[in-house]
């Protein structure tokens, strides 16, 4: 248990969960959900971890508790981690859901509910299509849920997580779907917000939408590492272009019916190897903005500036990302028009 400076709330209903995914994102929520005190199983492919956790309160504030990670299991058995969990809690890219869901699908039962924690646009779609390629006899919730952290990183053996998020949103494919997230999120999380639908959830997202682009500025060396949305640091084109593509990205939402991506200050921060700077940035740009780029197609809506960050992108990465990133097939959505994704996200 985590103990000292920052306080970890401990929920009043403490769950069995079950987390799966790969990488210090899924290593990060377990051990924090496990301090919380819930019953933690992690999945995590038969590679064994241990060590310890440090929570601070924020990015900029020293000030942080540390304890030894006490897991109730960590195993490469997708029956073992699942068996008698409340939730099912996956951890990874969108772009990994193909291979983490279909470990799961055999070992799901009807009825269960699965997170998809830090979310991108249309995860819940994405995951449903998946599920139910591989079972069509298989009825879960998918609840989509925001960034739970700031940031996080593994350092040897210890992972920092960096600014505890209290209030983190969360979106079924149905309202019902919601509904049964909040009831079992209420259990895991608090400060849980209800979006009115995925779309909405994940066009709302506007930081995740745009850290793509500032990304690809620090690579190129025109931005610093460390910069704000309204920082003078950011020169008068990168500012222009940032501002054009949240308007591009407003101009979308609307056209799916949903809440605009509000303009408001952000604040970025990159550390690490350029080549972890570079997989970082193709990740973000196949996980959402070749997403974007097909959505605004759909549309017939332009994305002059969406599509040039793409081909930006693939350039400095020498990776045709367009042709790797999520499309609109990957989400059950080929053959439809606008109108039918609209009834779609809103049944």
């Amino acid at each position: 248990m985590l103990v000292s400076a920052v306080a970890v709330e401990v929920r009043p209903s403490c769950a069995t969960l079950a987390i799966a995914g790969s990488g210090e994102r899924s290593w990060a929520t377990a051990a924090y959900l496990s301090a919380c005190g819930h019953s933690v199983s992690l999945l995590n492919g038969g590679q064994q971890r241990s060590g310890f956790c440090e929570v601070f309160k924020s990015a900029y504030n020293p000030a942080h508790s540390s304890g030894k990670v006490q897991l109730a299991l960590i195993t490469g058995d997708a029956g073992k981690a699942v068996k008698g969990s409340d939730a099912v809690l996956v951890c990874a890219p969108a772009t990994e859901y193909g291979s983490v869901l279909s470990g799961l699908a055999p070992v799901l039962n009807s009825g269960q509910t699965i997170f998809l924690v830090d979310a991108s646009l249309g995860a819940a779609l994405e995951a449903s299509h998946i599920l139910s390629s591989r079972r069509n006899d298989l009825s879960v919730n998918i609840i989509e849920m925001g960034a739970l952290f700031e940031s996080f990183e593994g350092v040897r053996d210890t992972v920092r997580i960096k600014g505890v998020r209290e209030r983190v949103t969360i979106c079924g494919r149905s309202l019902n779907e919601t509904r049964i997230g909040l009831s079992v999120g209420g259990n895991i999380w608090g400060g849980l917000v209800p979006a009115s639908n995925v779309l909405e959830r994940g066009f709302a997202d506007v930081e995740k939408l745009l850290r793509a682009a500032v990304r690809l500025f620090v690579i190129m060396g025109v931005t610093p590492a460390h910069v704000g949305y309204a920082s003078d640091a950011l020169t008068p084109a990168v500012k222009a272009i940032i501002n054009g593509l949240e308007l591009e990205i407003q101009s979308l939402a609307r056209i799916y019916n949903v809440a605009a991506a509000p303009l408001c200050p952000i604040e970025f921060s990159f550390s690490g190897f350029l080549d972890d700077l570079k997989a970082e940035l193709g990740l973000e740009i196949k996980e959402t903005v070749v997403l974007l780029s097909a959505l605004g197609r759909l549309a017939y809506a332009p994305t002059v500036l969406i599509d040039a960050i793409i081909e930006m992108a693939s350039a400095v990465l020498q990776q045709d990302l367009r042709k790797e990133g999520r499309q609109l097939a990957d989400l059950g959505l080929i053959g439809m028009d606008i109108r039918e994704v609209v009834e779609l996200v809103n049944s």
